[in-house]
């Protein structure tokens, strides 16, 4: 079925002057500064941290005034209307996208949810219910309240209570303010933490926390602060904190009590599911076998089969962590799972880092922010002059344009991977330039067709 190919023309404005009923222009005033003090406590620090809600959804926005709009006050009937259109759109954008969604600004195969502003006229809401009528996604139409309510719950709420302009809408969400409980790379290191409980994404899983090392630990004080190390108490109350086992001789009691009726049935519950014991690699070289050999409780679980031996890193917990999902490692191996003789690298002090990222969604881009973070970086949601990198999936897109417009370096994923590895070196970005990329499969492709 053919997409119908729709532009929304909506003329910026002043919003005293719309031709609407004055019972209207109240409604809308209402209307935005509900969604601006509703906005502005979402977008806290700390407040939403990145998670996976729209990780599924792909937005098309509508008639959302531009970015590079000024601020303008107005006055409807006595209340003061503050006029920040392109607050607003950034702000929403930051939402979705701090919750993993995708954003469209023109018709696209992939949309899921086509967002309405507030002040589109009956011509173009009327367009956008011939779109969803005929979009081959059937897509639902919905008003930004949609979002905030979602975000506010934690989960994807009902789209019928949230179409375009649903006045009754408007003054139904609250906004609770809680603490954060990022255990990582969070500010908020207070001992309470332990007694949090977060979910049950762990509920009966086994973990084993691998220490540094001991030829780690005999190394000097220059060469161990180049690796990247991770708090085992830090690493432990996450693991609590979702449901997880700390392996011990009870554990083994517990794994032993399950029947069995031979080895491969051994590493199943009664339930069929899997059962699995996570290594937890906390930095260092990493060598499965002498850690097998070394402990004598993992050991046994080992020899015995009791359940499957699965190595993985904090980089992988804090994505389980932040998506509040048991994510396999092998989803992302080389960012989830520890390279034997190959500890990740610390950046050094003198070298500073700011990356953000485009093309990449879901548990992949998470885990490019953790890693990045890790090494001691920065990661940006949105990206600015002040970035030094953009890490791109493919040659296209807004960011990309803008980055080269703004001379910062542009990289595949693999430069992140190189750092993460083998440390960061002066002119690295340019065996993994998006460039060289390009260069590399255009060469390729004339060859083919010579």
């Amino acid at each position: 079925m053919r997409v119908p190919e729709l532009e929304f023309h909506v003329s910026q404005q002043d919003p005293s002057h719309l031709s609407l009923h004055d019972e209207d222009q109240v409604y809308k005033s209402d209307f935005f500064n509900d969604m601006r003090v509703s906005l502005d406590k979402l977008l806290l620090p700390d407040k939403v941290s990145p998670n996976f809600l729209f990780s599924n959804c792909c937005f098309y926005l509508v008639g959302f005034p531009p970015m590079p709009l000024h601020g303008t006050h107005d006055t409807v009937r006595g209340k003061t209307l503050h006029v920040q259109p392109c607050t607003i759109t950034f702000d929403v954008c930051r939402l979705i996208r701090r919750c993993m969604g995708t954003i469209y600004w023109k018709v696209h195969k992939n949309i899921s949810h086509v967002i309405v502003y507030y002040d589109c006229d009956l011509k173009t809401r009327n367009e956008v219910n011939n779109l969803c009528r005929n979009h081959p996604n059937s897509p639902s139409a919905i008003s930004p309240q949609w979002i905030l309510a979602s975000v506010e719950r934690r989960q994807i709420v009902d789209v019928a209570q949230y179409p375009p302009m649903q006045r009754k809408a408007v003054n139904t969400l609250k906004v609770k303010r809680k603490k954060s409980q990022s255990l990582f790379f969070g500010t908020n290191s207070n001992n309470n933490n332990n007694s949090i409980v977060k979910s049950s994404i762990f509920e009966g899983k086994f973990f084993y926390i691998s220490n540094v090392p001991q030829q780690d630990a005999l190394m000097s004080s220059s060469s161990r602060s180049s690796n990247v190390m991770f708090s085992a108490e830090k690493v432990e109350r996450v693991i609590i904190s979702h449901g997880g086992r700390i392996l011990s001789r009870e554990g083994i009691r517990i794994l032993q009590k399950v029947p069995s009726d031979g080895d491969d049935k051994n590493q199943k519950e009664s339930n069929g599911k899997e059962r699995v014991c996570y290594v937890i690699h906390l930095g260092g070289s990493f060598d499965l076998e002498k850690i097998l050999q070394n402990d004598a409780i993992l050991g046994h679980v080992f020899r015995k089969n009791l359940c499957k031996i699965v190595p993985t890193n904090p980089i992988w917990l804090q994505t389980c962590d932040a998506a509040s999902l048991e994510i396999p490692p092998s989803r992302y191996e080389t960012l989830f799972v520890p390279v034997s003789s190959r500890p990740m690298k610390r950046l050094k002090k003198d070298v500073k880092i700011k990356v953000a990222v485009t093309g990449f969604v879901g548990v992949e881009r998470m885990a490019i922010r953790m890693a990045v973070l890790a090494i001691g970086g920065d990661c940006t949601e949105n990206m600015s002059r002040d970035n030094t990198h953009l890490i791109c999936k493919e040659a296209s897109g807004p960011k990309y344009v803008k980055a080269v417009e703004w001379n910062l370096q542009v990289v595949t994923i693999e430069w992140l991977h190189h750092i993460v590895y083998s440390g960061y070196e002066l002119g690295c970005e340019k065996s993994y330039s998006i460039q060289h990329q390009v260069d590399n499969s255009e060469i390729g492709t004339d060859t083919m067709i010579q």
